[in-house]
């Protein structure tokens, strides 16, 4: 089968089939433009992946990896695949200008260690899940990152004793907050993700309103402090609100970011 015949006959989403090619075929997109005519020499790897592909589960656990902020990681069933939109969240925290960042609910670590490698600051890395924080390690490896502390933690419990800086804290977190009752969004699409990295109660901002509640309980001292949240863009209203409620301040928002000061 040559590639321009697997792309114009399967069923799958057209950059799916492209991606499964690249990995197949060790090569780029662009290469499958130019060479479009020429056989396929593994054939049965390509449409084992497929069908995989095609019952649902996500492309990035069966490859192994997934791109995020121009870096390649290592992703599987432990925890979520990364999303575009989570790079929102890389943009806002660069803007505080970190000296030290926090990322809450690391997972398999693309925000500590992007955020370590974009600005050479030091990172602390927490997560409730063990196999999510041994993934993160392995990808720490991977991009070779120096100053990364991951630590077990239920949100921000291990910095509970608070910490003291000559410079500016930046709070990341991409914590569950999806709403079981969502009806635009496809669970047979999530069906093969961590639930406990999904979702949560309270529409959705249980975990998010936790750590609200939380952080002004921390003796967090800093030049200036700042949180940035991912959240679905239904949310982003009740979770300022309750923010400034607990003396955050709105700084800005983007589509599923949001950035607060306190």
């Amino acid at each position: 089968m040559r590639i321009k015949d697997f792309l114009s006959s399967t069923s799958l989403d057209r950059l799916d089939a492209e991606l499964i090619l690249c990995a197949v075929l060790d090569v780029d997109r662009a290469y499958l433009t130019a060479h479009d005519n020429e056989e396929i020499g593994d054939t049965d790897s390509v449409v084992r992946i497929a069908k995989r592909r095609l019952k649902g589960e996500p492309l990035a656990y069966i490859l192994g990896y997934k791109d995020f902020y121009g870096r390649r990681f290592f992703v599987d069933n432990r925890v979520l695949v990364p999303r575009p939109e989570t790079e929102q969240l890389i943009d806002l925290a660069l803007e505080t200008k970190p000296n030290l960042i926090i990322d809450v609910g690391t997972g398999s670590g693309i925000i500590a260690i992007t955020m370590n490698r974009e600005t050479k600051r030091p990172v602390f890395a927490l997560d409730l899940s063990t196999p999510a924080l041994n993934l993160a390690q392995k990808n720490a490896e991977l991009h070779d990152t120096h100053g990364i502390m991951f630590m077990n933690s239920y949100l921000l419990t291990a910095l509970e004793k608070g910490i003291s800086i000559d410079g500016n804290l930046t709070i990341i977190a991409n914590l569950p907050y999806v709403d079981r009752e969502w009806n635009w969004i496809s669970k047979e699409a999530l069906a093969y993700e961590p639930e406990m990295a999904l979702y949560a109660n309270d529409h959705g901002l249980d975990l998010i309103k936790k750590l609200l509640n939380q952080i002004p309980k921390i003796n967090f001292q800093a030049r200036r402090k700042s949180l940035v949240l991912e959240a679905d863009p239904s949310q982003h209203l009740s979770i300022i609100k309750y923010a400034k409620n607990l003396n955050f301040s709105y700084i800005k928002s983007t589509e599923f970011g949001i950035l607060l000061t306190f």
